[in-house]
């Protein structure tokens, strides 16, 4: 089984954060999933809500606002206030997180909360960096599909019904147990992924 820290390891430190996700490898996950929205400006940071609200200093939602106006702001003391004002519990950027753990053997899955468009983009940018093999995608079926087109070796994961996704390209699917499971039409194994949501 693999067992991904959800959001990071958000159950102890504040979610969607360079210290999450680094505290969840530390902790013995084998990787991490995380949540990709894109600012007013076209940057690409890591938040699972649409807006700021919930998570951070600020509000808003991230679409209206530029990467500016959210870079400095403390995603940590929502969570404790210990975690107020630290570098490592700000927003993330897409390319700190790749950054951060290119090479490092963690697996990556990249939950788009995107437009297909803006989503070949976070494809263009795993690409480049050669990490293919580092990156799940996460997402809707159409995203899925625009991404296969292009980058066929692409790994890509949704949370339908198996049978129905795998003939549409979709390599693993999450199922109602909270576990993405490989479907034997695509791969023909028995991995689990763990602790992955929509």
């Amino acid at each position: 089984m693999e067992i991904q820290g959800h959001r990071g390891s958000s159950d102890r430190y504040p979610e969607n954060t360079l210290l999450a996700y680094r505290m969840a490898v530390q902790e013995g996950a084998d990787g991490v999933e995380a949540d990709v929205r894109r600012t007013r400006d076209g940057c690409f940071v890591m938040l699972h809500d649409a807006t700021l609200d919930r998570t951070t200093s600020l509000s808003g939602p991230v679409a209206n606002l530029s990467y500016r106006e959210i870079a400095e702001v403390d995603a940590g003391g929502w969570k404790d206030s210990t975690f107020a004002g630290r570098l490592d519990t700000r927003i993330p950027t897409l390319a700190a997180v790749l950054e951060t753990f290119r090479g490092s053997g963690a697996d990556i899955i990249l939950q788009l909360k995107l437009a297909v468009e803006d989503a070949l983009i976070v494809a263009s940018h795993v690409a480049r960096r050669s990490m293919m093999e580092e990156c799940t995608f996460f997402a809707p079926v159409p995203i899925i599909n625009a991404i296969k087109r292009k980058y066929p070796e692409a790994t890509t994961q949704n949370d339908g019904m198996p049978g129905r996704l795998a003939a549409m390209g979709v390599d693993y699917v999450l199922g109602n147990d909270c576990a993405a499971m490989v479907t034997a039409a695509t791969k023909g194994l028995g991995t689990v992924r763990g602790n992955v949501d929509p």
